[in-house]
């Protein structure tokens, strides 16, 4: 449907004073895509279309950051990622002039695959993204799990967290690795590894007085305190790791039973052997 083929005010929008127009391309129902004649291919919605036409209709001589944002129709994280395009003009104190906006228009299937569409997202944030994509449950530690395997990447910190790389969540995909990025990186309470071992806690709390294995953080508490807590990645890797250890024998002693473990010196006692860990697969 062209703009010229609308007669009826309420679906078309013309800025005043100049060939700016906005139309609504199918007036089946309230979500039929709207478009503006700067970006006549790209759909938009009815409220960003609006917010476009609001600009245009200022005439602005110059487009900072947020107006020309609601112009092109990106968020301020694209118009961000926009200003370090090869080939797009550079702001010029944090504007660009109404020229170059357009001539960025014109351009912007180009712009949108460079600047994707999901910003740089905190680990929570980031698990939600994925469980919409995915269609299946993902947790923030797998994220921070799928991170660590480097299938996902870190693009910076805020407030001491990392922020998890919007691309490479775009571009991730594969259900079968985030699943296991999900156990992997499953966060569990001293009593809750023990268990996971198949061992007493007294054993376990022996493990990490020799640094066998430790806490990969802690939660806070209401009460102002922390409490450890182990990956279950880390925790699947200790026998294997560790094979000196009779972990038959470990297991089968009875409660109230000395631990077989109790021989093994401190962590601060010995030199560090620790084996690195190894890459998840």
């Amino acid at each position: 449907m062209k703009p010229a083929e609308l007669t009826c005010t309420s679906i078309a929008i013309t800025a005043k004073g100049l060939d700016a127009h906005a139309w609504v391309v199918d007036i089946d129902d309230e979500n039929s895509p709207w478009r503006v004649s700067w970006m006549p291919r790209r759909d938009l919605t009815r409220q960003t279309a609006l917010e476009a036409m609001r600009v245009a209709a200022r005439r602005l001589p110059r487009l900072g950051p947020v107006q020309a944002g609601a112009f092109l129709a990106l968020a301020q994280f694209q118009i961000d990622r926009a200003e370090t395009m090869p080939g797009l003009p550079p702001m010029h104190r944090r504007q660009w002039s109404g020229e170059q906006v357009l001539a960025i228009a014109s351009r912007i299937d180009e712009v949108l695959a460079y600047v994707g569409t999901v910003p740089d997202l905190g680990a929570h944030r980031a698990a939600e993204y994925l469980t919409g994509k995915l269609d299946q449950p993902v947790s923030a530690a797998g994220v921070t799990e799928l991170a660590r395997q480097g299938r996902i990447q870190i693009a910076g910190h805020y407030k001491g967290h990392p922020l998890y790389s919007g691309h490479s969540l775009e571009a991730f995909a594969d259900t079968e690795a985030a699943a296991a990025a999900c156990e992997a990186g499953r966060e569990l309470t001293a009593d809750e590894a023990a268990v996971r071992l198949g061992i007493r806690r007294t054993d376990f709390d022996h493990l990490t007085r020799a640094g066998i294995t430790g806490p990969a953080g802690t939660w806070p508490t209401r009460y102002g305190t922390t409490v450890p807590y182990y990956r279950v990645g880390d925790l699947d890797r200790i026998e294997a790791d560790r094979p000196a250890i009779d972990w038959a024998a470990v297991r089968a002693t009875p409660k109230g039973r000395p631990s077989p473990l109790a021989g093994l010196p401190a962590a601060n006692d010995q030199p560090e052997t620790r084996p690195e860990r190894r890459p998840a697969t």
